[in-house]
C-alpha cells in the first residue's frame, strides 16, 4: 500500500508578504522585547529597560517565539536583524 499524497494548499494571494517571505507581525512592544533579546538581555533586565513586568517581558518572549516559528529565545535573537530590518 503506497501512502496517500496531500496536494499543498494554493498559495495566498501575496497579502501580507513581503519579497516573497510572509510578514511577521509583531506588536510595537514586542519589537522593543525584540531588539533587547537580539542583544542577549534576560528577561529581568528586558523588564527594567522597558519598564514592565519581568512576566510581562516573559510572556512578550513567549509571544515573539511562537509568531517567529523558532524553538527558544536564542533562535528568535539570531532572527532578530531579519525581521527588524524591515522596520
Amino acid at each position: 500500500m503506497s501512502p496517500t499524497s496531500v496536494a499543498a494548499p494554493p498559495p495566498e494571494s501575496g497579502a501580507g508578504r513581503k519579497e516573497g517571505r510572509m510578514a511577521i507581525e509583531l506588536s510595537p512592544q514586542e519589537r522593543d522585547v525584540l531588539r533587547l533579546l537580539a542583544e542577549f538581555r534576560t528577561n529581568k533586565e528586558i523588564a527594567e529597560a522597558l519598564v514592565i513586568s519581568v512576566r510581562t517581558a516573559e510572556k512578550h518572549v513567549e509571544h515573539i517565539v511562537q509568531k517567529l516559528g523558532v524553538a527558544d529565545r536564542r533562535e528568535a535573537a539570531r532572527k532578530a536583524g531579519e525581521v527588524l530590518k524591515d522596520t
